[in-house]
């Protein structure tokens, strides 16, 4: 991710996701993801992101 739009594109695509909202920063190429639902992981939420042609690591 180099810039607001690629942010963007993945922060759009997380708030897709059922019970899950997310807030990217491009400049430290971080997310911060609340997932409010047990039936969705972080792994979930990865592959998301993964599937646009992202690298994503959870920690």
């Amino acid at each position: 991710m180099n810039c607001k739009s690629c942010a963007s594109k993945i922060e759009k695509a997380i708030d897709t996701m059922n019970n899950v909202s997310g807030v990217v920063d491009f400049v430290t190429r971080t997310a911060k993801v609340t997932i409010d639902s047990p039936e969705v992981s972080i792994n979930d939420v990865v592959h998301k992101i993964e599937s646009l042609g992202y690298q994503a690591v959870a920690k």
